[in-house]
């Protein structure tokens, strides 16, 4: 009886089991195809750019017109200008102290005007003798008069060299006072003035103002610390959402000569318009193709016996393609044969 109901239980569990579970049996495992198992170590040939770049920072420039009083020499007296003015040409930009030469120069136009009056006088009271003596009829005193006349035209010869060497030294002087004033000699922005104040001494050419002419093209100025060795095959810049190819640019002797260490700059490959100071983030490029089979650089294999090679998928096994290649850096290598666009290869991790 006891063998009996412990039976029936377990019948009555089993049937309680499969209300739970249903009819519906579990489905198959999926068998996972081989490119899907190893899907982590493989990549695509892809068709794409392969270049190493280098980012570098610069800014927009224009050529500047530097402006000095030449080989003048005085305390200086004022600027008329500030940074960032839009001068035009022949506005006066600042003077030097010629308190001086000033000075010289009126006592200089006093003492001419005072020769002229004095010779003007001497001649006059010459020709007056020479007329009184006319109303004679002495032989001796015709001879006095020729001989005064002579004197008289003498006289003046040597009154007008005279001031002729008078006026020339006062040529000078104006000359001079012109060097005290700096005026722009073409019309554009102030971009630098020099730390001077009134009373301080300018020595001959030293550079007191910068002008950025209105029509001057703009360039690149590198602006980076490090000295700029290798240039790469191509450079280019980028200015907000805009890209411009740009090449280096070769100073003047003249430019040369300006500056300690030379800047390396950039000419754009186009006419831009950019204020002056615009950040610019300068590309070089190390290695470059622009539309080329790629494959990434650790799918690459070497050996001295065959040379470059991968390893590509084929019915889901791995057969080694062997390589021409182009262009490499860090991420991409160019392929030039032995690859075909889209096959599957296998990448190292």
């Amino acid at each position: 009886m006891v063998r009996r109901l412990v039976l029936v239980a377990a019948l009555l569990f089993a049937l309680s089991l499969g209300a739970c579970r249903g009819d519906v049996e579990a489905p198959p495992e999926l068998l996972v195809p081989i490119v899907a198992q190893i899907r982590d170590d493989s990549a695509v040939v892809t068709r794409g750019s392969v270049a190493q770049i280098r980012r570098l920072s610069g800014i927009t420039r224009v050529d500047l017109v530097p402006l000095n009083f030449g080989a003048a020499a005085a305390h200086f007296c004022e600027f008329y200008v500030r940074l960032g003015d839009v001068v035009y040409e022949g506005q006066l930009l600042a003077r030097l102290d010629f308190t001086g030469t000033e000075e010289r120069i009126a006592r200089q136009e006093e003492r001419i005007a005072t020769i002229i009056s004095r010779n003007a006088l001497d001649n006059r009271i010459r020709a007056l003798d020479i007329d009184i003596r006319s109303y004679g009829n002495d032989h001796t005193a015709t001879r006095d008069i020729e001989n005064a006349r002579l004197e008289l035209t003498f006289a003046r010869e040597q009154q007008a060299l005279a001031l002729r060497h008078e006026e020339d030294y006062l040529a000078d002087l104006q000359q001079s006072l012109l060097l005290s004033n700096l005026y722009a000699p073409v019309s554009g922005t102030i971009t630098y003035i020099a730390d001077v104040r009134t009373g301080s001494w300018i020595s001959p050419f030293f550079e007191l103002l910068h002008i950025a002419p209105m029509d001057a093209p703009v360039f690149i100025e590198y602006i980076g610390g490090t000295n700029l060795r290798r240039f790469g095959v191509r450079t280019v810049a980028h200015i907000g959402n805009t890209e411009y190819d740009i090449e280096r640019r070769t100073l003047s002797r003249d430019e040369a000569q300006r500056f300690d260490r030379q800047p390396i700059r950039f000419s754009f490959d186009r006419p831009v318009e950019y204020p002056i100071g615009t950040f610019v983030s300068i590309y070089i490029y190390d290695e470059w193709e622009e539309d080329t089979l790629r494959i990434p650089r650790n799918a690459l294999f070497f050996s001295s016996d065959v040379g470059f090679y991968a390893y590509r998928f084929k019915d889901s096994e791995l057969v080694r393609a062997y390589l021409a290649i182009g262009p490499q850096t860090e991420t991409y290598v160019a392929i030039v044969s032995g690859l075909e666009e889209g096959e599957l290869v296998y990448v190292r991790r």
